[in-house]
């Protein structure tokens, strides 16, 4: 089984390639400061409640893949970077 951290090393190395030069404001950065410093993942620190942070983490890495503005597949994009 691959583990989570590796899952989430990948997620990122796919999307700084395919998101480095979006010029919609959109792009890797957008994404680092989203993963990193967005709430998403600090509150997930503060729950007191069972949830699982790996799903929170694909969420803020992931929550433009599937944007209108990109793609009309919707989260089939999510999927196929997760396959």
């Amino acid at each position: 089984m691959v583990k989570h951290s590796a899952i989430i090393d990948g997620v990122k190395t796919l999307l700084k390639k395919r998101f480095l030069n979006e010029s919609t404001g959109h792009d890797w950065w957008h994404i680092v400061r989203v993963y990193i410093y967005n709430n998403a993942c600090h509150l997930s620190n503060q729950i007191s409640q069972p949830h699982d942070r790996f799903i929170v983490e694909l969420g803020v890495l992931l929550h433009d893949v599937a944007d209108w503005k990109f793609h009309n597949e919707g989260p089939k994009q999510a999927a196929i970077i997760l396959n």
